[in-house]
């Protein structure tokens, strides 16, 4: 089942972040169509998936001689905590265009755990590491 190099990017929850990411992002800044609670929490929810996803097929790549690699729990974990600090603490100091949201960081907190759930740990069960 796992051909490698595994191809996260074709994995569906991937797949359908990146979709749902730039339909998004087509309607808001090209259209300039807002749908209230989407404008605000859609992109946030989507973030891990994609950040994710995207992060290991770079690493799939660039270890291509190394055999299989995927993102630890660890990995997952340090990803959420840097986001959430990143966009929910530091930048909305240094700048107006962020605003903290508690609400954000439950969105990554979801994306983290869906990606973890249907792409991390699947494989973790199909290698039997645990």
């Amino acid at each position: 089942m796992f051909n490698y190099p595994f191809n996260i990017i074709s994995h569906p929850l991937v797949l359908i972040a990146i979709l749902v990411f730039l339909t998004n992002q087509i309607l808001e800044r090209v259209l300039q169509y807002y749908i209230p609670y989407v404008h605000a929490y859609l992109d946030d929810l989507v973030c891990m998936p994609v950040v994710l996803g995207i992060s290991m097929q770079v690493m799939q790549y660039l270890r291509t001689s190394k055999g299989l690699y995927f993102l630890s729990k660890s990995h997952v974990l340090l990803a959420f905590g840097y986001i959430s600090i990143m966009f929910e603490i530091i930048l909305p100091i240094f700048s107006d265009t962020y605003t903290s949201d508690p609400w954000d960081v439950v969105c990554y907190a979801a994306g983290s755990w869906i990606y973890y759930q249907t792409v991390i740990k699947p494989i973790i069960e199909k290698l039997s590491i645990a």
